[in-house]
């Protein structure tokens, strides 16, 4: 929930994505769902950071995308486990003097590591070079020429669905005097009808 509005007997909650209703009638106990109306000729379009965050994060294909970009960030430790094994171990060698034993031991796990650092890195090189390029986007200096810039959203995808207000709802106010409610979205103040059916007006700035 971000806001909420009391107008006579009708209070109306939203959410970042959804707007609903609960009357005095039924307490205030029962909440129904209302569909905001899309813009008139507006078509739903999603900001280019955010859809860089959510290839970046993995959001973008939901859970199994998540887990993806969670298994890329234990790859990374483990490149740089064995990265740097295989950085000091012939060093270690040298230190260790005639131990034949222990030397066997150092370059058997030392073959093993550079062989699964080696196949690891291929597998896991496209989620890390992703991770990376995305990642770059996220702060200055390339944050700033997309930071205004918006893209339909990516087919099949955690973005793609038919709520033109997804995760877009900040705050509802009722205006009484001009009597219609004023409606704060993430690109812009909107008109919204007293019976919340008719497509929103943006407020020209």
């Amino acid at each position: 929930m971000v806001a909420l509005e009391e107008r006579g007997d009708s209070l109306i909650v939203i959410s970042r994505s959804h707007v609903v209703l609960a009357n005095a009638i039924d307490k205030y106990e029962v909440f129904k769902p209302t569909t905001l109306a899309t813009p008139t000729g507006k078509e739903k379009r999603i900001s280019l950071f955010k859809t860089i965050w959510v290839i970046h994060s993995g959001e973008i294909w939901g859970d199994a995308g998540k887990l993806i970009v969670d298994m890329g960030g234990l790859a990374m430790i483990f490149l740089s486990v064995t990265g740097l094994f295989y950085f000091f171990a012939p060093k270690l060698l040298k230190r260790i003097g005639q131990r034949i034993s222990l030397k066997r031991r150092i370059k058997r796990a030392n073959k093993w590591s550079f062989k699964w650092h080696l196949k690891l890195g291929i597998i896991a090189s496209i989620i890390l070079l992703l991770a990376m390029l995305t990642g770059m986007f996220l702060r200055p200096p390339l944050l700033i020429p997309i930071a205004n810039k918006t893209v339909k959203a990516i087919k099949w995808s955690k973005l793609d669905n038919t709520n033109f207000w997804d995760d877009n709802l900040r705050d509802i106010a009722y205006d009484s005097q001009r009597g219609f409610f004023m409606l704060a979205t993430a690109e812009g103040i909107y008109a919204l009808s007293p019976n919340l059916k008719e497509p929103p007006v943006k407020f020209a700035l």
